[in-house]
């Protein structure tokens, strides 16, 4: 996961939100800080101190597990991965995080589209149980220098 979690840092500037309470997310920022991802000590801070009103909701890209959670959100403001347990360090879940996720998050990056109109033009492909498998396939697979860092 540690590989995981630094590459999107380095790609993309990230916000840790839960609807649970802040001793669930404090297990996340731990580990995070254990492998140098967070410089100093993590602060809890309302989103609103935090907003910088240039950016908008279309260049805001979820990625949850749970089509109810963000239910009520834009529906292509999102993608929905299955269950894993991210706190567990099961080969299969870091393989599902670093082959496939990580895969589709290095595609969104390079795209010039906003992230919403993104997934609505590739819908159809997300719209299946394995979502993030099926857009692995679509887009192809990781290249050599890739499979280094992971």
């Amino acid at each position: 996961m540690a590989g995981f979690l630094r590459r999107c840092l380095e790609w993309f500037n990230i916000v840790l939100w839960t609807f649970r309470t802040e001793r669930n997310l404090a297990v996340l920022v731990r580990a995070c800080n254990k492998c140098g991802m967070f410089p100093g000590n993590f602060t809890k801070k309302s989103i609103s101190v935090l907003y910088d009103h240039s950016i908008c909701e279309q260049d805001v890209l979820m990625l949850d597990d749970s089509m109810q959670k963000n239910s009520t959100n834009h529906p292509y403001q999102a993608l929905h991965s299955r269950t894993f347990d991210p706190m567990k360090t099961a080969k299969k879940d870091d393989n599902y995080l670093n082959s496939v996720l990580l895969l589709v998050l290095d595609k969104f990056r390079f795209h010039r589209q906003d992230m919403m109109s993104f997934v609505e033009a590739n819908w159809q492909v997300t719209q299946v149980q394995e979502p993030f498998g099926k857009l692995a396939a679509y887009w192809g697979t990781m290249d050599a220098s890739d499979e280094a860092f992971i």
